[in-house]
């Protein structure tokens, strides 16, 4: 056993620090039947947040609402309901305005005035402690107008090195590191030790299924958040438009799937400390306990994808990633590889091994 899982191990025996996590809000009924508040609730103690978008809001997912059949103020009334309970409980909320495309609302009034009247309903019924985008012009209108709520760069803004964040510390308080930085330890420290000496937060995504730097996640993201838009247009339905499910139904680029950002449960305890939160997608995956209970006990011994957003399991010919066979140098490997994938074929032997089929 490597020197620093022994001691992590006898750090968590005798009740040391454990890892806790910003979750995804899901409403009931949305994408399965999780009573959400409940679950919160079961796993109160590991959770630090949870993070929402608006009802009806564009942010990067179908928007909260999109697979309940309800108009717009009666999503609002559970909405409202479900922060209560949460604030009844004790868990602060994250606001999201991260949608990649606002179109030609992007700097309006019409926005800002949204972004305003969401943050004051949220405040009613939840204590508000961030607001995480993409939008600089958003960024900015809430720091002169909400001056002591702390805004956050979004992971979908894709900052992965100190350059980047120098670069847009006057408008964010904290960073999401870009998805592919979650494998370069090196960078991560370099990246804490800046965040430290600028005073800014630092955060993770820990569970994202997107490919390694995936030429069309600009183009996903988009569609996801105008999902409703895309059902009404017209358009060939037979037509596979993400690339990511559309080249993994190739058995041949299953490879990609291990070489994305995504960390085991079985290793987020190595990020310990060196984030302020690890956020959990999980705003449309039908089964969310089963990925708060993975990373809460740091072990899972089902399929890899049920834990990813995306996750591609329903891809045809999918086979199942046992999480329980991966080998024990995993980690060390691949938190320190580099990323020379044509050069090194780790993955695909990892592959033969995790697979079932």
């Amino acid at each position: 056993m490597p020197l620093t899982d022994y001691f992590h191990k006898i750090k968590n025996t005798f009740g040391g620090e454990k890892q806790k996590y910003s979750i995804g809000y899901q409403m009931r009924g949305d994408y399965g039947d999780t009573d959400f508040t409940a679950m919160v609730d079961k796993y109160r103690d590991r959770i630090s947040e949870v993070f929402f978008p608006m009802p009806g809001d564009s942010s990067g997912r179908p928007p909260v609402g999109s697979g309940i059949k309800k108009d717009i103020m009666e999503l609002l009334a559970v909405f409202c309901k479900d922060l209560d309970a949460l604030h009844e409980i004790g868990v602060p909320g994250v606001l999201l305005f991260n949608s990649a495309c606002y179109g030609g609302n992007a700097v309006s009034y019409g926005l800002f005035n949204h972004v305003k009247d969401s943050i004051e309903m949220v405040r009613k019924h939840i204590d508000l402690i961030a607001l995480t985008t993409m939008s600089m012009p958003i960024a900015e209108f809430v720091k002169m107008n909400f001056k002591e709520l702390p805004v956050r760069a979004s992971v979908n803004m894709y900052l992965e090195d100190v350059g980047q964040m120098s670069l847009a510390s006057r408008y964010f308080d904290g960073f999401y590191l870009g998805r592919e930085v979650n494998r370069d330890m090196a960078r991560i420290k370099r990246i804490r030790e800046w965040c430290d000496a600028h005073g800014k937060s630092l955060h993770l995504l820990a569970n994202s299924g997107c490919l390694h730097h995936c030429p069309f996640k600009h183009f996903h993201l988009n569609a996801s958040a105008h999902y409703r838009d895309l059902e009404k247009s017209d358009s060939p339905t037979t037509v596979n438009s993400f690339l990511c499910s559309r080249e993994l139904a190739n058995p041949e680029n299953h490879v990609c799937i291990l070489r994305s950002s995504w960390i085991r449960p079985e290793d987020i305890h190595h990020y310990t400390g060196l984030v302020d939160t690890v956020k959990l997608a999980m705003r449309s995956t039908e089964h969310p306990e089963n990925v708060l209970k993975a990373y809460c006990d740091e072990k899972w011994d089902g399929d890899l994808l049920e834990l990813l957003e995306p996750g591609y399991g329903n891809i045809q010919n999918m086979p199942v990633f046992r999480n329980d066979r991966f080998p024990k140098d995993w980690f060390d490997h691949t938190a320190h590889c580099g990323h020379h994938c044509e050069t090194c074929h780790y993955c695909e032997e990892v592959l033969k091994k995790v697979v079932s089929g």
